[in-house]
């Protein structure tokens, strides 16, 4: 019992600590993640993640769906924060 109260402790640990407040503060806030060569950190949805540094800028998805250098599905597609993204969902 006192190891599945462990792993549940650091599970929750894990999570908080991947969680950013804004891109102001990222070298202290996401200092566990490193990006390869291309991308930079950015704070996406309270999440620390690592973005193309050739990103688009949009004001819309069909700014982002019109896209056509880009490796990523029109369903993936979305405008975040002012640049295209391709999410996960």
């Amino acid at each position: 019992m006192k190891i599945a109260i462990i792993l549940v402790a650091c599970m929750i640990a894990i999570v908080a600590g991947e969680t950013c407040t804004g891109n102001s503060n990222l070298n202290s806030e996401c200092s566990h993640l490193n990006c390869d060569g291309g991308w930079h950190l950015a704070c996406v949805n309270t999440q620390c993640t690592c973005v193309e540094n050739t990103a688009h800028t949009c004001t819309s998805k069909a700014e982002c769906d019109a896209v056509t250098s880009w490796d990523c599905p029109s369903r993936r597609r979305h405008c975040v924060d002012g640049t295209c993204r391709c999410t996960r969902f």
